[in-house]
């Protein structure tokens, strides 16, 4: 791995640090790997990550997790985002 190639690992579970007093310092970084881990593997995952980020304390899906960590992470830009010559286009009425 090459030296401006470094990662910042962050695993997505309902016990780590809240999310929301973490994402100022969260968006520093440009190359993130987010890690949702499987019940039996959490203690593992937390353990090479260098953030333990809690989603929330309620129950969620892996797919949650990430939808969450996103949504915050770019401030809901992505929802205005638009793509040059996209194959296909969701109309809204």
């Amino acid at each position: 791995m090459q030296a401006s190639k470094k990662y910042v690992k962050i695993c997505l579970t309902r016990f780590g640090a809240p999310l929301q007093n973490k994402m100022y310092s969260l968006r520093t970084y440009k190359n993130i790997v987010l890690i949702v881990p499987l019940k039996e593997k959490k203690q593992q995952m937390q353990s090479v990550s260098d953030f333990d980020i809690s989603i929330t304390s309620q129950p969620h899906c892996g797919a949650a997790a990430i939808a969450i960590f996103l949504h915050e992470f770019y401030s809901g830009r992505e929802l205005a985002m638009h793509f040059e010559n996209p194959k296909y286009k969701i109309a809204q009425k």
